[in-house]
């Protein structure tokens, strides 16, 4: 149960497998969770909060960006000029998280 999370959907809880989580991103109030085959899923809640659930799977995740947070393992490219591709969309990584993500993913390598 440590990679599944439940979400509410219209008063039911609907089990999320995580490892099929590609990106989380804010949207003013609200996050959508970008799952595998185009799914996603409007919450509201905020991006740290759903980091730190995230923290807690043995899947890596890491923030690229004020509004994104990744799944490290569905990354294709990682261009250091600002971007990551997963699924052939690019993702922002700013100035500010670019070190921490480049640790992360550095972690996966070593």
């Amino acid at each position: 149960m440590k990679n599944i999370f439940f979400l509410k959907d219209s008063g039911i809880y609907i089990p999320i497998n995580i490892c099929k989580l590609k990106w989380v991103v804010a949207k003013g109030n609200d996050c959508i969770l970008m799952l595998d085959n185009n799914e996603s899923y409007t919450i509201r809640t905020s991006l740290a909060s759903i980091l730190k659930s995230l923290s807690k799977s043995s899947i890596p995740f890491a923030q690229s960006h004020r509004n994104f947070i990744i799944n490290c393992d569905k990354i294709m490219v990682y261009d250091p000029s600002g971007f990551v591709t997963i699924e052939g969309e690019n993702i922002p990584v700013s100035r500010h998280y670019k070190k921490s993500l480049e640790n992360t993913l550095k972690f996966l390598i070593d």
